[in-house]
């Protein structure tokens, strides 16, 4: 039997102390699995809580590209071998949740439009992420890691 974990990364570095902001996010995926609930699902929580924090390089944080626009990527695996990811993906605050989507599905894999477009015939919120200079000092990009 084996002990119910999370862990989290908010990226390395220089940049602002960020470490309260990925305690929470291990706190919130920690409550999920005390709770009863799977590891994908802590993981997909606590990653959708760093990816609303604009202090990292994921979701409402991204950082602008050479071109300023905001392309962003998120991919989530499973022990069992199911994984779900998208690159380069427009217009979506919490990629994550689109990638967890794709974990049972025949093409586990989406980039640019047509992951846009898939997020859009299932219901996935579609929003502007305003992004931030890319060195401005902020966090890097976040990870999560949760076991049942």
């Amino acid at each position: 039997m084996t002990t119910p974990a999370a862990v989290a990364h908010g990226g390395a570095g220089p940049g602002p102390d960020r470490q309260h902001n990925v305690e929470a996010a291990v706190q919130r995926a920690a409550e999920i699995l005390q709770a009863g609930g799977s590891a994908v699902e802590a993981a997909i929580e606590a990653c959708v809580l760093l990816e609303d924090d604009p202090v990292f390089n994921a979701g409402t944080g991204a950082v602008f590209r050479n071109d300023g626009s905001i392309l962003l990527d998120a991919s989530l695996q499973t022990s069992d071998g199911r994984m779900g990811f998208v690159i380069a993906m427009r217009d979506t605050p919490n990629p994550i949740r689109v990638a967890a989507d794709l974990l049972d599905e025949e093409i586990n894999g989406l980039v640019g439009d047509g992951a846009r477009d898939w997020a859009d015939a299932r219901g996935h919120p579609k929003a502007a992420v305003e992004g931030r200079p890319p060195k401005d000092e902020s966090g890097d990009t976040v990870g999560v890691i949760a076991r049942d």
